[in-house]
């Protein structure tokens, strides 16, 4: 359910689960995001048919946007932690996209969060429930 009916605000800091109609809120979200703070949106895909599938469609409406993006195919976990390891700057990212990956991990940790300013954005249909 959302919040009774209610549509939940996307704030930064939160986590919720967003319904199918509030997709575009999310991505407006990621891209005005980008914008302002000059970043560029990291996108971790796993190597599934249906990662793959969204990842292409979503890098797409990035490239159509002009939003600078960093793809990472991820076969487990130690793939996304060696490549957060080897991000020279982090604070210019303010978006991480996880495709079919971080459903079930404290995402926190995983990606080495200092700040609140970075939203992580979970589509992940192997999800815990």
């Amino acid at each position: 359910s959302d919040l009774n009916g209610k549509t939940p605000p996307l704030a930064a800091s939160s986590t919720m689960l967003l319904p199918n109609r509030l997709y575009a809120d999310a991505y407006h979200k990621i891209t005005e995001s980008a914008r302002q703070s000059s970043s560029s949106v990291l996108v971790f895909a796993a190597d599934d048919v249906d990662s793959v599938a969204a990842c292409r469609i979503f890098v797409q409406m990035l490239q159509t946007d002009h939003i600078p993006y960093e793809v990472h195919p991820v076969r487990g976990y130690g793939d996304i932690r060696a490549a957060i390891g080897q991000q020279p700057d982090q604070d210019e990212v303010r978006s991480v996209v996880m495709s079919n990956c971080g459903g079930t991990e404290n995402v926190r940790e995983l990606l080495a969060m200092r700040d609140s300013e970075r939203t992580v954005y979970i589509v992940d249909s192997h999800r815990p429930y």
